[in-house]
């Protein structure tokens, strides 16, 4: 009895389970795409897109590390390269140094200063003595690559000015008829007392950036006099003008060839008897935008092909740069108008773009015509190039 009762239970739940199992649907797993053709596609286009513009990190800085007198009192300098990168041959075959002393200025080709290449390697040093003695004080400025043939990391460092005293020498004499001695520096001495100076602006804690345009103010009293004005840390003394006292202030336009560092203004008279210094240090910065268009293939073969270098020397990380390119006939005729775009351009580093060139045509370059990254207008004299020089 009881196994027909556990048999009627069994076929009783097997009637009721039967519906569910009828309308089950089998799962269908679809085929994915395989990872390894994607990323195939994605390396293929990064591989065409970088065989259109390719990045350059380590570059050479060129700096001008002292200046001095010889026991011969000759000029005598060294040159140093700071940077982690290398110039290139060509671009160093070409690279000068000017060197300034009072009204005079001689340039020396940098192969013929260091035919060793020292200066190839990350912290190479060269010294040099020229042929050029001096027999008064005198300032002397040295400035290395002056017409850019080197790109650098940075190229606003490139000199070095300083003024320098030969040993051994008498500079002043002074000869007055009828006047002593003791009455002349008497009668030099109640002048100075009566001229006062001082720095009005700016007198420490301003911040400026280079391309900025900025007012430096003085108060004077007593007879007025030359000035000099400077701007002086302990390691260099660039002097900016050289003025009258009675102006009362100088319009000053950071140009790129300032060291960005710290500072004082100093403004002295040119006898060096009264002088005054801001009180704190100003700080001299970067500019956020400072775009530079270079021609790196030599003039004689541009008509043919052209490339073309581009540099981010500001602080500011920039987006959607344009670059354009107009081609030029004898006649002076735009013969085509063509472009290109950097999608982002980190500070202080290099973007290269090879444009062919055409038959009887030449290349004129503009990066960012338009200003639209909001560069200083001081700034923008090197946004442009041309291999046109010779039509």
């Amino acid at each position: 009895m009881k196994n027909k009762i556990y048999k009627k239970i069994i076929l009783l739940s097997f009637i009721l389970l039967l519906p569910s199992f009828a309308f089950c649907q089998p799962i269908r797993i679809r085929p994915q795409e395989s990872a390894q053709s994607l990323n195939q596609t994605q390396t293929q286009g990064i591989e065409r897109e970088s065989s259109v513009v390719s990045e350059v990190v380590a570059l050479p800085d060129l700096i001008v590390e002292s200046i001095w007198l010889n026991n011969q009192n000759y000029i005598c300098f060294k040159l140093k390269n700071i940077g982690l990168g290398s110039p290139k041959d060509a671009d160093f075959s070409l690279a000068k140094i000017k060197l300034s002393y009072g009204a005079s200025i001689k340039e020396y080709n940098l192969s013929n200063i260091d035919p060793q290449k020292l200066l190839f390697k990350s912290a190479g040093i060269v010294s040099f003595t020229t042929d050029i003695a001096l027999k008064e004080p005198t300032r002397v400025t040295a400035e290395i690559d002056f017409r850019n043939n080197i790109p650098e990391a940075r190229e606003n460092n490139n000199f070095l000015s300083i003024t320098l005293t030969p040993k051994d020498l008498t500079f002043v004499q002074e000869s007055i008829s009828n006047v002593s001695e003791q009455k002349l520096h008497k009668i030099k001495e109640a002048k100075v007392l009566l001229q006062t100076i001082k720095v009005i602006y700016p007198n420490g804690g301003e911040i400026w950036k280079i391309g900025e345009k900025h007012n430096i103010s003085w108060e004077f009293s007593g007879p007025h006099t030359n000035l000099e004005i400077a701007i002086k840390n302990n390691k260099r003394r660039i002097l900016l003008t050289y003025t009258y006292s009675g102006s009362s202030s100088f319009e000053w336009i950071i140009s790129k060839n300032i060291p960005p560092d710290s500072y004082k203004v100093e403004i002295i008279s040119r006898d060096g008897r009264i002088k005054d210094e801001s009180d704190g240090w100003i700080q001299i910065t970067l500019p956020e935008v400072d775009l530079v268009v270079y021609l790196e293939t030599p003039r004689e073969v541009s008509n043919w092909y052209t490339k073309i270098r581009v540099i981010n020397r500001g602080t500011r990380v920039l987006n959607n740069v344009f670059l354009e390119w107009l081609k030029i006939d004898i006649n002076r005729t735009v013969r085509k108008q063509e472009g290109a775009g950097f999608n982002i351009m980190y500070p202080n580093r290099f973007y290269e773009v090879t444009i062919h060139g055409d038959v009887d045509c030449c290349t004129e370059v503009f990066v960012d015509r338009e200003n639209l990254q909001r560069e200083s207008e001081f700034l923008r004299y090197d946004n442009h190039i041309s291999t046109c020089s010779d039509y």
